[in-house]
């Protein structure tokens, strides 16, 4: 391999090591917004779910109701989606030990 060659594999390699570590973050900020969304729909379940646990076309039969907002109506309908995003998690961390070995491998840490 040429000097030149090298070199842009390094460049290469410590570029995909940021960008999976912004992936990272990026995933890790997704999953806590989640969990907050799912936890915060469990509270409501448990301390007032006639007030609480409401969508619009539902009768309300003269009681207050507070409507579920849609970001956590969003979350619970479709709460498959955190193993989804637990395996993009994974599969970036893995992505990202594979970088670190690499990195070494071209003397980079």
């Amino acid at each position: 391999m040429s000097p030149e060659e090298k070199r842009e594999q390094k460049a290469r390699t410590l570029l995909e090591y940021q960008e999976t570590q912004e992936e990272i973050a990026a995933l890790e900020i997704k999953a806590r917004r989640m969990g907050a969304e799912i936890s915060k729909f469990g509270e409501w379940m448990q301390r007032s779910p006639a007030t609480h646990i409401y969508q619009r076309e539902q009768e309300q039969y003269g009681l207050r109701v507070d409507f579920t907002p849609p970001e956590i109506l969003e979350t619970i309908k479709n709460w498959e989606r955190s193993f989804e995003l637990a395996d993009k998690l994974r599969q970036a961390r893995r992505r990202l030990l594979d970088l670190e070995d690499e990195k070494k491998q071209l003397h980079l840490s």
